[in-house]
């Protein structure tokens, strides 16, 4: 399992480089795409309890990864996210090419690095079925790298298609609370907005 290290600007450039050259040649990979209508219908059916057809921040704790990103998709800042909103964040995913992003975040409990620890990327319910784990392990600094496995990328070293994902964590040898594994409220965005040189911090609390 891959254990991501500190990536710079030129090995993420890379990455998109290799990932723009995947789509010609004996190399070609399948890169899955999510129906924005039907993943905005289906996260609204997920989390929608009170069946006002919109989702507010104490609904999205039932989709951990739409809590992470709650005020980038509520466009209008009424503090919901509607259909029309989830459907155009998630059609910005395909505005342009390369859509296999290498991803990068720091992971800490208590405040410290979570060395040791194994993270697992796990796409939300409503996104289907084609968009695949993402998984890594955590290094000494923290820092962590979810990636496709190596069949799914082609030559495309590490990776994953946009998605909004759940994040689940456990260590070989700490106890970690089941609200950051089983019953995670934990989410992460790929996107290409994604800056890997400025990673999200996932924080964990042993309480």
């Amino acid at each position: 399992m891959r254990v991501f290290g500190k990536l710079g600007l030129p090995a993420w450039t890379s990455a998109f480089a290799l990932c723009l050259g995947c789509q010609a040649g004996p190399t070609q990979i399948s890169i899955p795409t999510v129906n924005p209508g039907t993943a905005a219908a289906g996260a609204i059916e997920l989390a929608d309890k009170d069946g006002d057809e919109a989702i507010s921040k104490e609904e999205a704790v039932a989709t951990p990864s739409l809590l992470a990103v709650f005020e980038k998709y509520d466009a209008n800042t009424d503090g919901r996210i509607d259909a029309a909103e989830i459907e155009g964040q998630i059609a910005s995913w395909y505005a342009k090419a390369p859509m296999v992003f290498p991803v990068r975040c720091l992971v800490k409990m208590d405040g410290r690095p979570l060395m040791g620890a194994k993270v697992v990327f796990e796409p939300e319910p409503f996104l289907g079925v084609d968009l695949g784990e993402g998984v890594s392990d955590v290094g000494a600094a923290g820092d962590c790298g979810p990636s496709l496995l190596p069949e799914r990328l082609g030559k495309i070293p590490y990776g994953m298609f946009c998605g909004l994902y759940r994040a689940k964590i456990t260590h070989p040898s700490r106890q970690i609370p089941a609200k950051y594994n089983e019953h995670t409220e934990l989410g992460f965005e790929v996107s290409p907005s994604l800056n890997p040189n400025d990673p999200p911090v996932l924080s964990l609390s042993s309480k």
